[in-house]
């Protein structure tokens, strides 16, 4: 069991306070479940579907969008979205290209 730290809103006096809620693994599992991985009909991916496809996490896309690196992205909204075709270019740049060099036993 963990503890999850929520903030809450006193009715009476409206403070804000921070209350420490136990938290069962069953539980745990369907939060985590909530960010579903969207891919559009236009190929446009949600972070969830380009963190995926990229095998990086979610947090690590947010990390440089912040900082502004690529890949590019654009947002409805609150919601960000990532086009195909810009995670593929992206996944595509960063490839390395090996050091294979041939034996030269002959």
């Amino acid at each position: 069991m963990k503890f999850r730290r929520i903030r809450v809103r006193d009715p009476k006096t409206g403070v804000h306070r921070h209350k420490l809620v136990a938290e069962t693994a069953e539980e745990q599992q369907q939060r985590r479940r909530q960010r579903q991985a969207i891919h559009t009909s236009n190929d446009e991916l949600n972070e969830v579907a380009a963190a995926r496809i990229l095998h990086l996490s979610v947090q690590t896309l947010r990390n440089r969008r912040s900082m502004g690196e690529p890949p590019k992205y654009f947002k409805i909204g609150r919601s960000v979205f990532y086009r195909l075709s810009d995670i593929l270019d992206f996944e595509e740049r960063r490839r390395r290209k090996g050091n294979y060099l041939p034996d030269k036993r002959s």
